[in-house]
C-alpha cells in the first residue's frame, strides 16, 4: 500500500498555477517541496526518476499573484534529464457569500525555461546526505515555452468545522501541452488544525519537447485519491494510486504564511 503514494505537490500543483499546499484562502507567501527521498521507501535507499523533486514559491499581494516553480524531470529508462523553471504572474480575485461559499479565480501567464539549471547537483548532494543510490542522467536539449493559465477554487463552508473544496487549474503552453486538474475534497477544521481527503483527475498530455517531459507527463496523468493534514503554517499531503511502483513513493511538505 505504501508503494502507491506519490507526491501531492509534485503532481497536485500544475507548475506555475497558484495551487497552495493546504486548503483555504490563499496565503501571503507559500513554499512547497516535494521529493521521493521524503518517503520511507526512498529514505532507506532506492532510486528516483520522473519528477524527481519540485520546489514552489508563491507570493500573493491582492490582486497580484506570482508563482515560481523549479522541477527536475528524470527518465531513468534511458538516462536522460531536464530541469524546468516556470515563472508566472497573474491576477487573483475573490468572491464571498458569508459563511456559505467562497470562490477564488486567477488568470495569468508566463514562461517555462527548460535545460540544465543545476537539478543534478541538488539531487546528487541530497542523495549523498542520506547515502542513497544516485544515477547521473545526461541533460537533453528542449525549447523554452510560453504559457497561460486559469485557476479556480470553490470553498463550501469556509468557516465551518466540515466543508468541501473544488479545485481546477489548467495550463496551456505555446508548444501544445495541456496540464489540467479537477479535484473535489472534504475538509475538516479544528482551530489551527485541518485534514482533507478527496479525489483528483489529472491530465498531463502533449509534452513532446523532451523524453523526460513526455515520460513524466505519462506518469502524472490519471485518477488519484488525495489526503493531507495541516497544523498552522505546516502541511503534508499525498496522492494515492494503486498502480504506482515502489521507486516512486514521494513525499511532500508545505508552508503557508498568512498575515
Amino acid at each position: 500500500m505504501l508503494e502507491a503514494l506519490i507526491a501531492a505537490a509534485a503532481l497536485a500543483a500544475v507548475p506555475g498555477t497558484p495551487e497552495t499546499p493546504a486548503p483555504g484562502d490563499p496565503p501571503v507567501v507559500w513554499l512547497t517541496w516535494a521529493d521521493d527521498d521524503l518517503s520511507p521507501n526512498e529514505f532507506f535507499g532506492g532510486t528516483d526518476h520522473r519528477r524527481t523533486f519540485q520546489g514552489i514559491l508563491g507570493v500573493y499581494a491582492d490582486p497580484a499573484v506570482v508563482v515560481f516553480d523549479y522541477s527536475t524531470l528524470d527518465d531513468s529508462s534511458n538516462g536522460s534529464r531536464i530541469d524546468e523553471v516556470t515563472l508566472t504572474a497573474g491576477v487573483l480575485g475573490t468572491w464571498r457569500d458569508g459563511d456559505v461559499i467562497t470562490a477564488h479565480g486567477a488568470l495569468g501567464g508566463g514562461g517555462r525555461l527548460r535545460g540544465n539549471f543545476g537539478g543534478n547537483i541538488v539531487q546528487e548532494n541530497g542523495h549523498a546526505l542520506f547515502n542513497d543510490e544516485y544515477s547521473n542522467s545526461a541533460y537533453q536539449d528542449a525549447d523554452d515555452v510560453l504559457l497561460a493559465y486559469l485557476y479556480t477554487r470553490v470553498i463550501l463552508g469556509p468557516k465551518r468545522p466540515l466543508g468541501a473544496e473544488l479545485v481546477a487549474p489548467v495550463v496551456v503552453t505555446s508548444d501544445g501541452q495541456v496540464q489540467a486538474d479537477a479535484e473535489a475534497r472534504v475538509v475538516g477544521r479544528i482551530a489551527w488544525a485541518q485534514a482533507w481527503v478527496g479525489g483528483r483527475i489529472q491530465q498531463r498530455r502533449g509534452d513532446s519537447g523532451s523524453a523526460p517531459g513526455a515520460y513524466t507527463a505519462d506518469f502524472e496523468d490519471g485518477a488519484f485519491l488525495t489526503a493531507g493534514v495541516g497544523l498552522g503554517w505546516f502541511s503534508a499531503s499525498v496522492l494515492y494510486a494503486l498502480d504506482v511502483d515502489g521507486d516512486n513513493l514521494i513525499g511532500a511538505i508545505g508552508f503557508s504564511f498568512r498575515t
